[in-house]
């Protein structure tokens, strides 16, 4: 009997193909889609990730069309959480290619074994949106399970926001002021060093995916913003004019405040800066990503700024190797 579909890697030939089945995907999902090349093009650029190794598609036997695709991103330098991420055709579903996709996906999750210390515990994470009812009952079949989620907030801006005065001795620096790489790549390594899902890791990795946001297309230097107490880095907000799923909305990107400058406000007050400038450039609405369960208290600062739980995307774990948790937990 021929087998329904295959599963092959992805070439860079199949650029525009993810595109489109992306494209369908937020479509279906959520109504509208703002993907494009540019966001592909990101991900086969990725350091670490090989479209060959870290991709499959699935093909119908039949007409060589593809009909899903699934991504496994072991990027960072100690990749003791691996992360799944997959669709496939609503014409396709229930006929076990999610069960393919989720097998292939712990397969790819193994081969972390090979480039973390050998007593890390290794899990593999997987997120999928709240509104696919049919993903919980296949993720739990193949053992997974899930304690949190990660939330899009929105806000909807009805005039331009006032932004509140730094604390005292800290004033705003951009990108597009101060161009050094390794100040911004610093800034990010040291305000989210405690949060969720954190491993300790090289400057030079974070270095490496700096400079990949800035060579992006869509990378605008004067949304790039720092609080800097003299050279010091105090706090970051790195912005983009563009959201994949959102295309009526500015994204904040990455906001943290380092530790020694924490409850001093200096947070609401880079979030604030990113509505103004994204407001200022034409969009009445920004969006942002956030893990529910932040251990920075970051879905609380967000909603005091006017911010709502827009949509949740749940996180299902499962362990592929006992050990010593690396990454930030509690």
């Amino acid at each position: 009997m021929t087998e329904l579909f295959t599963l092959r890697p992805a070439t860079p030939d199949d650029m525009d193909v993810l595109v489109e089945m992306i494209r369908q995907s937020d479509t279906e999902d959520f109504g509208t889609s703002n993907f494009d090349r540019s966001e592909i093009e990101y991900i086969y650029t990725m350091p670490k990730f090989d479209p060959a190794r870290d991709i499959r598609l699935a093909v119908d036997s039949l007409t060589g069309q593809p009909v899903g695709f699934v991504f496994v991103f072991t990027t960072r330098a100690v990749p003791v959480r691996p992360w799944g991420w997959g669709w496939t055709h609503p014409s396709y579903r229930g006929r076990g290619i999610g069960s393919a996709f989720v097998q292939w996906m712990l397969e790819r999750a193994k081969l972390s074994e090979a480039l973390v210390p050998p007593e890390a515990r290794i899990v593999m994470e997987i997120g999928a949106s709240e509104k696919i009812t049919s993903i919980p009952p296949l993720l739990t079949a193949h053992g997974f399970t899930t304690q949190r989620a990660l939330y899009t907030m929105r806000i909807d801006l009805d005039g331009a926001p006032e932004v509140p005065a730094l604390p005292d001795g800290l004033r705003f620096v951009t990108y597009a002021e101060r161009p050094d790489l390794e100040l911004f790549a610093r800034a990010r390594k040291a305000g989210f060093a405690d949060h969720r899902g954190a491993v300790d890791e090289p400057l030079e990795a974070s270095i490496e995916r700096t400079r990949q946001d800035i060579e992006a297309d869509d990378f605008d230097p004067e949304l790039w913003i720092l609080a800097m107490d003299g050279d010091q880095p105090a706090g970051l907000a790195f912005n983009s004019m563009k959201d994949n799923e959102y295309p009526d909305a500015g994204y904040v990107a990455s906001l943290a405040v380092l530790p020694d400058y924490r409850k001093r406000g200096l947070g609401l007050t880079l979030l604030k800066k990113s509505f103004a400038e994204l407001h200022a450039r034409g969009h009445h609405s920004v969006v942002l990503g956030v893990d529910g369960s932040s251990l920075t208290g970051a879905v609380r600062l967000y909603e005091r700024a006017g911010m709502h739980v827009h949509h949740r995307t749940l996180v299902y774990e499962r362990e592929i190797r006992p050990g010593v948790e690396l990454s930030k937990q509690n």
